[in-house]
């Protein structure tokens, strides 16, 4: 065989497949409410607790339903991983004019301030991360910015030492 001919073998088995993400327009409530049912036993395993906040009007988006409920997820997975046993989650859905805001707070150990940013690029793990010994490949946040941003949106968190971590993205309302 060429070299060439190794090379576009090589070449061919490095492309990862190709994802389609159908549009689609959902309740962002809806999909909280599965991902807290998908994530539940983590929660229970740890003995902690998960509060949400509701809006009082429907929290329409246009997005990848599956693929968000896979952002949901990983965001409460990581709740509980991170957060000491026993505590409390808060999933809040938010609405204003033009978006819909979702944010998971947790009660954890929090991150520092130069962690916040580079823990969303790939293969990144916090110092508590690595010191905890809690299983990760750093992938799951920088996954999940590349699909919230990659619609324009955006997803960041804020955090104390000490007092816990809110991760929170944002996606464009659907006006009816």
């Amino acid at each position: 065989m060429s070299s060439t001919k190794l090379e576009n073998e090589a070449s061919k088995k490095k492309k990862l497949p190709r994802i389609e993400l159908r549009m689609l327009s959902f309740d962002m409530e809806e999909r909280v409410l599965s991902a807290i049912e998908i994530s539940g036993p983590n929660f229970l395993d740890r003995n902690m607790t998960i509060r949400t906040v509701h809006t009082k009007e429907p929290a329409i988006v246009a997005a990848a339903r599956e693929r968000m409920l896979k952002v949901l997820v990983n965001l409460l997975n990581y709740a509980t991983k991170y957060a000491d046993k026993g505590t409390e989650t808060t999933i809040t859905v938010a609405l204003d004019e033009k978006e819909v805001r979702v944010q998971i707070s947790d009660s954890g150990h929090g991150i520092e301030q130069s962690g916040l940013e580079p823990m969303f690029e790939s293969f990144y793990r916090t110092k508590n991360a690595r010191q905890s010994r809690v299983a990760g490949s750093g992938l799951c946040l920088a996954i999940d910015r590349g699909f919230v941003e990659s619609k324009g949106d955006i997803i960041w968190a804020e955090s104390t030492v000490g007092e816990g971590s809110t991760f929170m993205f944002t996606l464009p309302l659907v006006i009816a």
